[in-house]
């Protein structure tokens, strides 16, 4: 199974916990009778995924990791994509997370819930494509486990 797939079920199971509905959604290039299908249309009616300006959802490409930033911050804070804080919203303890950028928000809420430390580095890498193993850890601690202490990636 490709990581995209396993990461939007990973992401069903949130919200699927959260039992919030919202208005029917469709993509041309999700196919509604698979189970990864049903899952994106699922997600997208509860307004934690999206698709592309094209109209499009692309469920064979990969996921970044500022875009699950996003997705961990709506499956904790359902209905609020367009009133995140602006206490989120500003510098970063990341250099490659600006402000102007629309994960920002996203990513600074992650960082003081506790969520994402980033790489040694001290870079975010909003681009780079997640892992089974960050989805998991993220979305372990956004669901109240703090990262302390286990191991990673192994220990998630």
């Amino acid at each position: 199974m490709k990581l995209s797939k396993r990461l939007m079920a990973l992401a069903l199971t949130g919200a699927m916990a959260l039992g919030v509905s919202a208005g029917a959604v469709s993509f041309p290039d999700v196919d509604e009778t698979t189970p990864e299908g049903e899952a994106i249309i699922k997600l997208a009616e509860m307004g934690v995924l999206g698709g592309f300006e094209d109209g499009t959802f692309k469920p064979e490409a990969t996921v970044t990791r500022a875009q699950f930033a996003k997705i961990i911050y709506l499956l904790q804070n359902p209905g609020t994509e367009d009133i995140l804080g602006d206490e989120y919203k500003g510098p970063s303890k990341f250099p490659d997370v600006l402000e102007e950028q629309w994960f920002n928000g996203y990513v600074n809420w992650a960082v003081a819930e506790g969520i994402i430390g980033g790489y040694d580095d001290g870079t975010f890498k909003p681009d780079d494509t997640l892992t089974m193993g960050q989805a998991i850890k993220m979305y372990v601690t956004a669901n109240g486990t703090p990262a302390d202490g286990i191991e990673y990636p192994q220990g998630f």
